[in-house]
C-alpha cells in the first residue's frame, strides 16, 4: 500500500476519533528508536490525561522496535494511532506532519511532547485549561515554578544561551523558545502554509514557528514544566543539528533585521 493511501487511512481513523470519542486534542509524540520509552509514556497519556485525546507516534523508520511496541499496544488503546515514515526526516517534519493530520481530521487543538519521558503528561490537563485564552501554550522550564532534573550544566548553559540569543536578536520575550512542549489552537494556525513559511525542518523548526506567531500577534502563554533526563536511550541532538540550528538563527536574525527596516 503507498504512502498516501496509508494517510488517507489513518486519517480516516483519527476522524472517528474527533467523531465518536469527541476528542479535541490530537497529541503529536515524534519518535526515533524510543522503543525503551515509549510503552511507558503511552500508558501515562491514557491514565494521567483527562482531556479527550487522540495519541499519534510519526515514527521516522525506527531500528529499535519502536513501531513494535507501538502496534502491540493498539489494541488495548483505541485513540492511539501510528504514522509510519520511510526514513528520518526531523523534528521540525514530523511536527508538519502532525499539523496536516490534525487539519485534515478537524481536531481543534494539536499537542507536541517528547517521546523520552521528559515531558510529564499530566501537564495536558494544564494545558487544556490555559488554551481555551490563548492561541499557544509553551511548557517552559524557565519560568516560576519549572525546572530541570538531572540534567547536565553545559546542557542548561546551551539552553539558556539559545533563549537569550532568541530574546536579544530576535526580539522574543519568551523564557523557553526551544521547548518542545506545546499546544497549538488550531484555528489560528490554519492562516498559515508551514511548509511554505518555515524553512528549518530539524529542531529549531521550534523557534522559527514560534517567531512566525509572535510576530503575527498570537496570544501565547508560557506554563512552568519540570524537565526530566532521559533515562534510557539516546539523545537525537547532535553536531549537524546544532549546526543547522546555527545556520537558521543565523537566516532568522538577517529576516529579523530586513523586516524592522520595513516598518
Amino acid at each position: 500500500m503507498n504512502l498516501k493511501k496509508l494517510k488517507e487511512l489513518l486519517i480516516d481513523k483519527l476522524k472517528e476519533g474527533v467523531s465518536k470519542r469527541g476528542s479535541l486534542f490530537l497529541v503529536i509524540v515524534p519518535t526515533f528508536n524510543e522503543a525503551e520509552n515509549i510503552r511507558e509514556l503511552i500508558e501515562r497519556l491514557v491514565n494521567d490525561v483527562d482531556a479527550a485525546i487522540e495519541i499519534c507516534v510519526v515514527d521516522d523508520n525506527s531500528s529499535d522496535g519502536t513501531r513494535d511496541v507501538v502496534e502491540s499496544l493498539q489494541a488495548k488503546v483505541p485513540n492511539l494511532h501510528l504514522y509510519k515514515r520511510r526514513r528520518k526526516m526531523g523534528l521540525g517534519s514530523a511536527y508538519l506532519a502532525g499539523f496536516e493530520l490534525a487539519f485534515a481530521s478537524g481536531f481543534k487543538y494539536m499537542i507536541t511532547m517528547d517521546a523520552d519521558l521528559s515531558h510529564d503528561p499530566k501537564i495536558i490537563n494544564n494545558m487544556e485549561k490555559e488554551i481555551e485564552n490563548y492561541d499557544v501554550i509553551i511548557g517552559s522550564r524557565f519560568v516560576h515554578g519549572g525546572g530541570m532534573v538531572d540534567i547536565q550544566l553545559k546542557r542548561i548553559a546551551l539552553s539558556k544561551f539559545g533563549n537569550f540569543i532568541t530574546d536579544k536578536l530576535l526580539g522574543m520575550p519568551f523564557h523557553d523558545c526551544t521547548s518542545g512542549y506545546r499546544c497549538y489552537r488550531l484555528s489560528a494556525i490554519s492562516r498559515f502554509n508551514l511548509e511554505k513559511e518555515i524553512v528549518a525542518r530539524k529542531y529549531v523548526f521550534l523557534v522559527e514557528l514560534l517567531l512566525l506567531l509572535f510576530y503575527s500577534d498570537f496570544r501565547i502563554k508560557e506554563i512552568p514544566i519540570i524537565f526530566i533526563n532521559r533515562l534510557k536511550g539516546k539523545t537525537k541532538v547532535n553536531m549537524s543539528e546544532m549546526f543547522h540550528a546555527g545556520t537558521i538563527i543565523v537566516f532568522l536574525i538577517f529576516k529579523n533585521i530586513i523586516r524592522k527596516f520595513k516598518r
